[in-house]
């Protein structure tokens, strides 16, 4: 009975695995056809992909957010969201949240994409993230993640899907892999000092380097020197914070504040409504 009953699963899960293959395939040829119609109607000529990013601070999911990526991203139009856990839980309470989120706008086509950062990454995964219209990268373990995209095709498929115009969203810790570098903070216990080592991340922003509000806050003077070293600006999340990048355009949308460090200047505070000058 037992054996019986591990075969059925393991048959389930094969057939899961199927249905998503077909389904990603499904969307990738509808896509096509709409990009080639759609092309066909202006001439055989078509606009840029936008570039966008949104990142959101840690804390519970809020109605705005969500509303917002929905919005900026035209899902509802046509396309399907994957949501990629970087703490490789199989479980991610967070990731399933999310995807609840999206099913309550009755946005259905919603995928959690389960990564191994001991194996290999299936190639119906890479066709997934390629041609997602929104792509959510939940937070977990930065380091392991990124170790992950840099020597597989992780990382060069997230950067077709930038390029081809999908929307990526940073949740959490998350959004600190979205620029070109992210921050790794060492503390040294015999002399009581900090320092901080810049790690490459996805490459998506240019020079603008993103922090939750704790370490932004308790390391305040140390960022401030890098920032002059590195000419690069530091935004530091609040919890639920969010910022829409759009090419090198940025705004603040959400309603709780955000902290920015920049060369030259005091640490500024941007509230709703406010825009950033990137430093492109």
């Amino acid at each position: 009975m037992r054996k019986n009953h591990v075969v059925y699963k393991i048959l389930m899960l094969k057939a899961v695995h199927t249905l998503w293959v077909l389904m990603i395939l499904t969307f990738i040829l509808l896509s096509c056809t709409s990009e080639i119609n759609h092309q066909h109607m202006n001439g055989g000529k078509d606009k840029p992909a936008v570039k966008q990013v949104l990142l959101i601070g840690d804390g519970a999911y809020t109605k705005q957010s969500i509303d917002d990526l929905i919005k900026k991203s035209g899902i509802r139009r046509q396309g399907f969201v994957v949501i990629v856990p970087t703490s490789f839980l199989p479980n991610d309470e967070k990731a399933r949240a999310l995807q609840y989120e999206f099913y309550k706008r009755l946005v259905r086509a919603v995928h959690i994409l389960n990564l191994n950062p001991k194996s290999n990454i299936e190639n119906t995964d890479i066709l997934a993230i390629e041609n997602a219209s929104v792509l959510c990268f939940i937070g977990g373990k930065r380091n392991e993640f990124m170790n992950l995209a840099n020597h597989t095709p992780l990382k060069s498929a997230i950067l077709n899907a930038y390029d081809k115009g999908a929307l990526i969203v940073g949740f959490g810790n998350a959004t600190t892999l979205l620029p070109n570098q992210y921050l790794n903070f060492n503390t040294d216990t015999i002399h009581h000092s900090k320092s901080i080592i810049f790690s490459p991340g996805l490459g998506l922003i240019g020079k603008v380097v993103v922090e939750n509000r704790v370490n932004f806050k308790n390391d305040e003077a140390e960022i401030q020197k890098e920032v002059e070293k590195q000419h690069c600006i530091v935004l530091g999340l609040d919890d639920q914070a969010c910022v829409w990048i759009s090419d090198s355009n940025a705004i603040v949308i959400g309603e709780k504040e955000v902290r920015m460090i920049s060369p030259g200047n005091p640490p500024a505070i941007l509230q709703k409504g406010q825009k950033i000058k990137l430093p492109f």
